[in-house]
């Protein structure tokens, strides 16, 4: 009898240790329209300049924007005429963006239809490889990679 109790009570453990770990790989969405991303940011000395293939990324963790691709088109198009320090407006347009914190790389965000430009925190970037269009029932699931150059 004490037998089949431990084997009882090792397939109850087992069972639980195992659905603990599904649980976490799992990745819920609960929307049909939006995004589904892992974000990469690495750093390192850039002098000389460190080759794509000997960069390190990690998962990042931090905060993360969301912005209109056509509002940032459209502040860069009025700091054209005016020169103004794209600093302070770009920290604006932020504040105005959606902005997520994430953990482990992972950006789940449902979205409208549109485009958008991923930035994080730490490091204002833009390049094609930053911008995300969204579709009607589409979840895109890119990866965009950061990377930070410590000294130039």
């Amino acid at each position: 009898m004490i037998k089949y109790i431990r084997i009882y009570i090792l397939v109850l453990f087992g069972g639980f240790f195992l659905s603990e770990c599904e649980d976490d790989n799992k990745i819920n969405t609960d929307f049909k329209t939006g995004l589904n991303c892992k974000i990469n940011y690495g750093q390192g000395d850039c002098m000389p300049m460190i080759g794509e293939s000997n960069r390190k990324y990690y998962d990042y963790s931090g905060k993360v924007f969301i912005v209109r691709k056509r509002d940032y088109d459209m502040l860069i198009d009025i700091n054209i005429n005016c020169n103004c320090i794209i600093d302070n407006k770009i920290d604006s347009l932020k504040s105005k963006s959606i902005s997520l914190d994430i953990k482990n790389g992972r950006l789940i965000k449902e979205l409208q239809p549109d485009s958008f430009l991923i930035m994080i925190d730490s490091k204002y970037t833009y390049y094609n490889d930053n911008v995300v269009y969204i579709k009607n029932d589409l979840i895109v699931s890119n990866d965009f990679y950061f990377f930070n150059c410590t000294s130039y």
